[in-house]
C-alpha cells in the first residue's frame, strides 16, 4: 500500500511538472517574434532580425544578416538560449554591427515577459533588453 500511494504521488508530480514547462513556453511559441529593439536601440530600418521558438525547446532566426539556430528552457519567467548555430554570411555593416549586439545579449538573456500590447521583452543578466512583437 505504501509503494502504491509513493508511486501515485510521484505520477502527479511528473505530470505537473510537464505541464508547468508546456505552459511555460506556450507564451513563446507560434509565430515568429520580429525584433524592434536591442539593448535600447531601434533595429536598423527593413532589419530582418527574428526569433521563433518551437515546442521542441529549439530556437531560430535571423540575427539580422545571418540565421541563427539553437536551443532555449524555459522555468517560469527564467530563459536561457544556448546558440548552436549562426550562418556566416557578410553583410552591410550597420547590420553586422546589429548582429553581432544582438547574439551577444542573446547569450546572456535570464528572463522574459509578455509586455504591454502583446510584446516580448528579454532580459539578460546585466538589464539589457530585447524587445520583439508579432
Amino acid at each position: 500500500m505504501r509503494n502504491l500511494v509513493t508511486l501515485a504521488v510521484a505520477g502527479l508530480l511528473a505530470s505537473g511538472c510537464a505541464t508547468t514547462a508546456t505552459s511555460d513556453s506556450g507564451a513563446l511559441t507560434g509565430s515568429e517574434w520580429r525584433i524592434t529593439q536591442i539593448g535600447g536601440v531601434d533595429v536598423t530600418p527593413n532589419s530582418h532580425a527574428a526569433i521563433g521558438f518551437g515546442a521542441d525547446g529549439r530556437f531560430y532566426g535571423n540575427a539580422s544578416c545571418n540565421r541563427m539556430s539553437g536551443t532555449y528552457r524555459v522555468d517560469g519567467s527564467a530563459l536561457s538560449l544556448n546558440s548552436a548555430g549562426l550562418t556566416r554570411m557578410l553583410c552591410d555593416p550597420a547590420e553586422m554591427e546589429q548582429e553581432r549586439e544582438l547574439v551577444e545579449l542573446l547569450g546572456q538573456v535570464s528572463s522574459y515577459q509578455i509586455g504591454p500590447g502583446g510584446s516580448l521583452v528579454l532580459t539578460t543578466r546585466s538589464g539589457a533588453h530585447i524587445v520583439a512583437s508579432r
